[in-house]
């Protein structure tokens, strides 16, 4: 697979077209690494591996208000950020053999979207390096 690595975000989902964002490991990102934007047709990100981002809210993937996504068969690993260490969801999110572990806040926060999780796995995840979190936390924002 690629590798895109470095502390700008990664990728931009806008509208035209459905998207299929597949094989890529998303590394070290000091801003949201991958974002779908409202009006973007649906975008998949399959097989895909998020680690080493790191931000106050959102690190690896934030959908917005109107937006259609689908996460599956990849994984979140040693991110960091006070909500949503792996996803902050605002659209519609469908995580599907999706796996979160060593991250250092909530991995999934639902910020007023409407999501379904299946199959998935969340371990080893804490806030401040020492106790356990939530997997996925509901706000309104």
């Amino acid at each position: 697979g690629c590798e895109i690595e470095g502390e700008g975000r990664h990728i931009e989902v806008r509208r035209g077209g459905q998207k299929l964002i597949q094989g890529i490991v998303f590394k070290g990102a000091a801003t949201t690494s991958l974002v779908v934007r409202g009006g973007a047709d649906p975008t998949s990100i399959c097989q895909c591996t998020f680690t080493g981002n790191q931000r106050k809210r959102q690190a690896s993937i934030a959908t917005a208000k109107g937006s259609i996504t689908r996460v599956k068969n990849s994984a979140c690993v040693g991110n960091f950020a006070t909500r949503g260490s792996c996803i902050v969801n605002s659209g519609y999110l469908e995580v599907i053999n999706f796996t979160a572990e060593q991250n250092e806040g909530v991995p999934i926060v639902n910020a007023g979207g409407n999501m379904v999780v299946e199959g998935s796995t969340f371990q080893s995840n804490t806030r401040n390096r020492r106790s356990s979190v939530t997997a996925i936390q509901n706000i309104r924002e």
